[in-house]
């Protein structure tokens, strides 16, 4: 009975993931998602997924995985077209599980997964069932660019971050004087700069946050998004980023509801603040006309040890077959570009601080009638 009840939600959970990555068109987005799926099952470290061409091979997606570890095994595995998974030992104690994607006899890829331990029979088909979905999926040929162009990236995002942390200093100062001036402004209620300095001041802090976001992108794509996790109470963490988006505006009323318990975990505190930050600014940002703002927080249920964190609200919400897109890098809704500001980052940045905590993110929404955006998290 066990046995069939695992299998019955293996079938569940494949279903699942096919649904999902079905959505979207982009064939990285697809292997981002597959990758999402599994990153969030028991015992899965890391992962990544590879297209063969030419002489070269192309990364769709990837986390926490030493490229110059794990290319070299993947080439010889494509190039050697066998169709049964290759396991071997990756670091100390865990586990690399090579499965070439390919249809018929013609290898194009592979999905590579590191465990804890080798696969057991049940897990095994599980993710051969993956990879042949992957391969249906996303190995039409493609012009992509080749493993070189990857390592450009790499370069570029490298760059991203030095420029941006040196732009950030600068007007941090700028924000510092501003402020300094200010204060000083405001004991006269006459006195005509407090207008503009406020400006500069609100002004300034937005470009630092546009610039963290960016720095943010950059150690994501560099594999430099270290957690430091320490043992925390969930429920604090959501209650202050509550307080501190408190009267933000007259428009908006935020309402905070949870049983009351601490809901313990492995957390880095400043990211997790990060998260709950960037769930509530985008509730208010994209709730132009006001209204409640709904924060949840609870124990997913009695037995499992994860965390449901939800914002609610009434805003202009996100149009259909756009649900999945708005966690993708640099995307802006149909319904927001032009009209709001932003780098379309925010999201896509919460999310992934979510997943290497071992969590994943999801919303529903509706035009014209709000959002519901989900984070879970895992509790010890």
């Amino acid at each position: 009975m066990m046995r069939f009840q695992q299998e019955h939600e293996h079938m569940a959970g494949l279903l699942d993931l096919m649904l999902v990555t079905n959505e979207a068109t982009d064939p990285r987005a697809r292997a981002n998602q597959a990758l999402d799926w599994l990153m969030a099952r028991d015992g899965v470290i890391s992962g990544g997924v590879w297209l063969a061409q030419l002489s070269d091979l192309v990364c769709l997606a990837r986390r926490n995985l030493d490229l110059d570890d794990v290319v070299p095994v993947i080439q010889w595995a494509i190039e050697a077209g066998t169709q049964a998974p290759l396991t071997s030992v990756y670091q100390q104690d865990l586990r690399l599980t090579i499965l070439p994607l390919g249809i018929t006899n013609d290898y194009r890829g592979a999905l590579v997964v590191i465990t804890q331990a080798p696969p057991d029979p049940g897990e095994l088909l599980l993710l051969r069932a993956v990879a042949a979905h992957l391969a249906a999926t996303i190995t039409r040929p493609q012009p992509w660019p080749s493993q070189r162009a990857g390592a450009s990236d790499r370069v570029w995002e490298e760059f991203l971050a030095h420029a941006a942390h040196e732009i950030k200093n600068p007007l941090a100062s700028i924000k510092g004087y501003a402020d300094l001036l200010l204060r000083r402004a405001s004991r006269d209620p006459a006195d005509p700069l407090r207008k503009g300095l406020t400006i500069i001041s609100q002004q300034v802090a937005r470009t630092l946050g546009l610039l963290e976001q960016l720095s943010d992108v950059a150690r994501i794509g560099t594999d430099r998004l270290a957690l430091d996790r320490r043992n925390w109470d969930l429920a604090e963490l959501v209650r202050r980023s509550v307080d501190e988006h408190q009267g933000v505006d007259e428009l908006h009323s935020l309402v905070f509801e949870g049983d009351g318990q601490p809901l313990h975990g492995s957390f880095d505190v400043q990211l997790l603040e990060q998260v709950g930050g960037a769930m509530l600014s985008n509730a208010i940002k994209f709730s132009p006309n006001g209204g409640p703002v709904v924060v949840r927080l609870r124990r997913a249920d009695a037995s499992a040890p994860e965390a449901i964190l939800a914002v609610v609200d009434q805003g202009i919400g996100v149009p259909a077959g756009e649900e999945q897109r708005v966690f993708d890098r640099f995307f802006r809704g149909s319904n927001v570009s032009g009209s709001f500001p932003g780098l379309g980052l925010g999201l896509f940045v919460t999310r992934e601080i979510v997943v290497r905590h071992g969590g994943r993110m999801w919303i529903q929404s509706a035009p014209e009638r709000g959002t519901r955006c989900f984070a879970a998290l895992p509790l010890t």
